[in-house]
């Protein structure tokens, strides 16, 4: 019996420590740096000069184009709404930098 106790403690400990991990990772508003992807995209939030102070939301896309920006300041809900998720810190990107620019591309 006293086991079983133990047991479910154990259980309810680790619940709580997963829901708590996951509260960290909700956000409510784009930060610089932020990965994201929405509809199979992938991207991350970079600093613009129409950014307002705390007020981020500018995506660059992960793609060979030379300007492949989305705005979407003040929108992170709406953002969350139609699918986009925040993506680990650790998803390399195959065309651009952590910074958004551009990867070099080799010399063929």
């Amino acid at each position: 019996m006293l086991r079983q106790f133990a047991l479910r403690a154990r259980v309810t400990q680790l619940n709580y420590i997963q829901t708590v991990s996951q509260a960290e990772k909700m956000k409510n508003d784009f930060e610089i740096g932020m990965k994201v992807s929405l509809n199979g995209e992938f991207g991350i939030v970079v600093k613009s000069e129409l950014d307002k102070a705390n007020f981020y939301g500018m995506i660059r896309w992960d793609s060979k184009s030379d300007s492949d920006f989305e705005s979407w300041n003040g929108l992170f809900g709406s953002f969350i709404q139609q699918g986009g998720k925040i993506i680990e810190l650790s998803h390399q990107f195959e065309f651009i930098n952590e910074d958004g620019t551009l990867k070099k591309r080799p010399k063929k």
